[in-house]
């Protein structure tokens, strides 16, 4: 399928891999059927689609960088909802939000976050206050008010994908302090909207 805007990078072991997708693909199965169960569960065409799309970007990052095929991973779906290897020969992370999926492969635990910046602009300090600890609370409150949106997707995407990294137990940002983790963000541009991707790996 294409990909737009395609890119890639090296972070800590890891490759990271984020592109917007043809909106139009048309949605086929793929392996193994449990993920076809689950793309099929989304009633929104959109989110079926972006779920499709980053099965398939899966399937690219794993060949380039392990010359695996996904079929040679026994990929299970836990209770948690994280999809991963059971043999063991790969981890791997993905996400999705608006026109855009990342994908995150390693031969070590990995979890990759990507976020629309602009779906931020209107959290106000309430949201800020849920899903900050003090400390970023601190630097929130510093930056300039047309800074914060950007300020609030980056440590979003952060705190997610560490939680991804760790896995099990329920998501409570406020209580995830990245700083003690592994954790690239980069800023990408796609059209006329900004997004945060960010990564984290095992120490």
């Amino acid at each position: 399928m294409d990909f737009f805007a395609l890119q890639h990078w090296n972070f800590n072991g890891a490759t990271v891999y984020a592109a917007a997708f043809d909106k139009t693909v048309e949605v086929t199965n793929v392996y193994p059927s449990a993920r076809n169960d689950y793309i099929s569960a989304a009633s929104d065409p959109d989110l079926k689609r972006s779920r499709f799309a980053v099965w398939r970007l899966l399937e690219r990052a794993l060949h380039e960088k392990f010359g695996f095929f996904v079929a040679d991973l026994d990929i299970v779906f836990d209770a948690s909802g994280k999809w991963y290897s059971a043999n063991g020969k790969a981890c791997f992370s993905l996400s999705h939000s608006g026109d855009m999926i990342a994908v995150a492969v390693s031969d070590k635990p990995v979890g990759v976050d990507i976020q629309l910046a602009d779906s931020f602009l209107h959290k106000n300090d309430a949201f800020a206050r849920r899903i900050l600890n003090e400390t970023e609370l601190t630097g929130y409150f510093a930056a300039p008010v047309e800074s914060r949106a950007l300020f609030l997707a980056e440590h979003w995407a952060a705190k997610e994908c560490v939680f991804k990294l760790n896995g099990g137990g329920a998501f409570i940002p406020a209580k995830i302090n990245t700083d003690l983790a592994n954790v690239e963000i980069r800023l990408l541009e796609y059209g006329n909207h900004r997004y945060v991707a960010a990564v984290s790996t095992a120490k």
